[in-house]
């Protein structure tokens, strides 16, 4: 009796916020990155929405940033700061409360990322992406325009329904400068470490490899399409000053950090916020760029 009558004590002295989102589907749609537990009890609530823990309204904070969920704040997650297709014949918020959104369908996946991005997650999904959400949505007319055209559809894609299906390979981007496909893959887990190594086989299984980067140019692309802390790329090494592409292909461009390589840590990374190239264990946690090349 006296554990609940302290738990309501500091549960009603909770200081509470208001959530950034328009309507409690859009505040909750995403998973929480860390455990559920965690999150709950470093965020509590008891109000329904659109109340909110006030720290969640520190934004600096790691843990805001992976309990969107339990902070009823997913709209401003990057994989669903977008809008669905304009006039979509799908029905795209029935299809991301039945859970289709995670249908393992490649093709379904391709065309719901076209169709309901928004909706189901998929904003920055093979590529097809703003590169500023907010600027584009209010941009947006010179979607239409003729003068602006050209411009807008290379920094705003998604914004103005430019987004297309791959039918040869549905999830892939296409570059036609390197004329390869190049795929996103985030299989972050919270039970399971999924490392460079593991992704690599994942590339495989589709028979492709982990990214390798022959150009500055090549090197933005891949940085554009990926969206996490710590993007493995395909280069390996056995000692500081012998590295390899998994695929085979010359090693004939470097963007290493000043400094790196470092240690004996062999696996390259991108960060989130650089197109420098980084090492370290092959075991730790990240996401990861496949390239088929044709």
């Amino acid at each position: 009796m006296l554990y609940e009558l302290i738990y309501l004590f500091f549960a009603s002295t909770i200081q509470a916020a208001t959530s950034p989102c328009s309507d409690e589907f859009s505040a909750t749609k995403c998973l929480n990155e860390m455990d559920d537990v965690i999150c709950q009890e470093t965020f509590p609530i008891n109000e329904a929405f659109p109340v909110v823990n006030a720290h969640c309204t520190n934004f600096k904070s790691h843990k805001v940033e992976k309990c969107r969920k339990q902070c009823r704040s997913c709209c401003q997650h990057p994989d669903f700061m977008c809008t669905d297709k304009k006039d979509s014949a799908l029905n795209c918020r029935t299809i991301a409360e039945k859970g289709h959104c995670t249908t393992t369908d490649v093709t379904f996946k391709a065309i719901l990322a076209v169709e309901c991005a928004g909706s189901c997650g998929l904003c920055r999904h093979a590529g097809c992406m703003d590169n500023n959400y907010l600027l584009c949505s209010m941009l947006q007319k010179l979607c239409d325009l003729s003068d602006y055209y050209e411009l807008m559809v290379k920094k705003c894609k998604r914004t103005c329904n430019s987004c297309a299906i791959d039918m040869q390979y549905p999830g892939w981007v296409y570059n036609k400068e390197t004329k390869a496909h190049y795929k996103f893959i985030d299989a972050i887990s919270q039970s399971e470490n999924i490392s460079a190594v593991k992704y690599e086989r994942m590339c495989v299984e589709e028979d492709a490899h982990l990214v390798s980067i022959h150009s500055e140019t090549e090197n933005a692309f891949v940085y554009g399409l990926a969206g996490c802390e710590r993007v493995f790329i395909g280069l390996r090494g056995q000692t500081s000053d012998q590295f390899g592409w998994l695929d085979g292909s010359r090693v004939d461009f470097k963007n290493f950090f000043p400094g790196f390589p470092l240690g004996t840590q062999y696996c390259a990374y991108m960060t989130g916020d650089s197109m420098f190239w980084y090492t370290d264990s092959c075991f730790t946690k990240g996401c990861a760029v496949c390239k088929k090349v044709n």
